[in-house]
């Protein structure tokens, strides 16, 4: 009978809204037990708020990763070498692929010269002879137009250079594409990854 009235007493108030099905099973254990209960004490156990928030274990795993992405990435992240680095390392592949494309376009030799110690530059030359001798005239007269006009000679920023080993060794592309001294891998200090220019095909890429 005890349990009876208890449930009559619960569904009533869940009715009524003034009951979450929650506080039904706190009611009916209180009332099955012998505790007698009133309106207020559901009331009150209905008000309480619920609680929520993160386990020790979910805190101490995200103290964990931070502190891991503190000791090894944010040091990477800040570091502006790692970013001129690689900004340098793309300006070299696309230097490389504009001489190829432009040794087939104009169906002469392209060449190709670097400069190891700082500051690290990268040269384009071209064959600038009427009929082509096969031979890359020096600067000014073989100088090899950038698209933005002037001489194409890139630098590299202060404190980045290419790798002493491999060391860039001196090529050129013919007519057809092909380069000399080849295949080589051009290496930047610093740089995750580095140039590799194809025999035969003249393939350049990382």
């Amino acid at each position: 009978m005890l349990a009876l009235a208890a449930a009559k007493y619960d569904v009533t108030l869940i009715k009524t809204g003034r009951l979450r099905p929650p506080c039904f099973f706190y009611c009916y254990q209180a009332l099955y037990r012998g505790v007698k209960l009133n309106k207020m004490d559901c009331a009150l156990h209905k008000q309480r708020p619920e609680m929520t928030g993160f386990t020790l274990v979910e805190l101490v795993m995200t103290m964990v990763i931070i502190g891991i992405l503190a000791a090894i990435a944010a040091p990477r992240f800040f570091d502006k070498n790692v970013f001129q680095s690689r900004g340098f390392t793309d300006q070299v592949l696309a230097s490389l692929r504009y001489a190829q494309k432009a040794a087939i376009a104009q169906r002469r030799n392209v060449c190709v010269a670097f400069t190891l110690p700082a500051p690290s530059t990268v040269t384009l030359t071209i064959d600038s002879n009427t009929p082509p001798d096969g031979v890359c005239n020096p600067a000014p007269a073989g100088n090899l137009q950038s698209p933005v006009g002037g001489p194409y000679v890139i630098t590299a920023p202060a404190g980045i250079a290419f790798a002493a080993l491999p060391a860039p060794v001196d090529f050129s592309f013919d007519a057809l594409g092909r380069p000399t001294n080849a295949p080589q891998t051009i290496a930047i200090n610093g740089a995750t990854g580095s140039v590799f220019i194809e025999a035969e095909t003249g393939y350049v890429h990382q």
